[in-house]
């Protein structure tokens, strides 16, 4: 408790019914380790790495997560910007609760970073981008209900630019959300251990196994309505609960081998496990030394 953590490895190791609390963690690699049975609160995670490790049955509460590999910017895919001039998310450009907007949006460098820190700063975890049909730049769209509406006039795959920017009439939509992948359980013969969000919102609809960034779309929308723990089955299909974790731990004992949740979206008779552990968020723009690089998107 209380200790300053800095710039170690951590491998192979079975860490188990600790608690852990109010601790600052920074530029650690943690690889290949068993962690579980503990109950980790309250502490500053800065700049780590989380790879191979096997987490089952903690309580994770009240962290801060910084900069961490585990928290890239999720990308949710190219949607419809507005209808009858009325955009899926309003517009932060010129709100006075954000140092990060303060120039023209045709004219940013780096608009998806700009953005990113706007939504961040004021609490927001999705946000998107529109550049409007400029060959550069591009504004900056977020709210607290962004999660809830990005999906609102369709998606629109087409017409974002492969710089993540945006286009005519179209946004690209990321998420802020932190997550860590829990784990992998068996699923019921009929039905889902983890009730099913399926049609329940307009990203949400059609065949889940061809669903682009199903992770992603999954985690923003359980976490819009309050539920820090989702799973994905079948490939995409999207599940979610405010007891999404007492199921998990109830069945973790039932979890299959790691091909039974490939690329952590499921199976047809598994269920891949994440949680949400709250938004990226980036040192404020006074203390940004030099610019991000924009992303390409595939």
């Amino acid at each position: 408790m209380g200790n300053t953590i800095m710039n170690n490895t951590i491998m192979g190791n079975t860490i188990m019914g600790n608690t852990i609390m109010g601790n600052t963690i920074m530029g650690n690699t943690i690889m290949g380790n068993t962690i579980m049975g503990n109950t980790i609160m309250g502490n500053t995670i800065m700049g780590y790495t989380i790879m191979g490790n096997t987490i089952m049955g903690n309580t994770i509460m009240g962290n801060t997560i910084m900069s961490s590999s585990s928290t890239e910017l999720k990308h949710l895919g190219c949607w419809i910007l507005e209808q009858d001039n009325i955009p899926a998310i309003s517009s932060l450009e010129h709100n006075i609760g954000s140092d990060h907007l303060s120039d023209n949006y045709w004219e940013r460098p780096d608009p998806v970073m700009a953005c990113a820190k706007a939504a961040s700063s004021l609490g927001y975890n999705v946000f998107a981008v529109s550049n409007r049909g400029y060959r550069q730049g591009g504004e900056c769209f977020a709210s607290c209900s962004a999660a809830k509406d990005f999906a609102n006039y369709g998606e629109r795959n087409a017409a974002c630019s492969r710089t993540g920017t945006g286009g005519w009439k179209s946004m690209n939509v990321y998420s802020l959300d932190a997550t860590i992948y829990l784990g992998c359980i068996k699923n019921k013969m009929t039905g889902y251990v983890i009730p099913d969000l399926e049609a329940t919102h307009n990203a949400l609809f059609g065949q889940p196994h061809r669903r682009k960034h199903s992770v992603e779309k999954c985690g923003a929308i359980a976490r819009s309505r309050g539920y820090n723990v989702f799973g994905v089955t079948k490939g995409g299909r999207c599940l979610g609960s405010g007891d999404a974790y007492k199921l998990f731990t109830e069945h973790s004992n039932t979890a299959g081998p790691g091909k039974d949740c490939l690329y952590e979206k499921g199976s047809e008779h598994s269920i891949s496990v994440h949680l949400t552990t709250g938004i990226l968020e980036f040192p404020s723009k006074s203390s940004r030394r030099g610019r991000g690089r924009k992303q390409r998107l595939t």
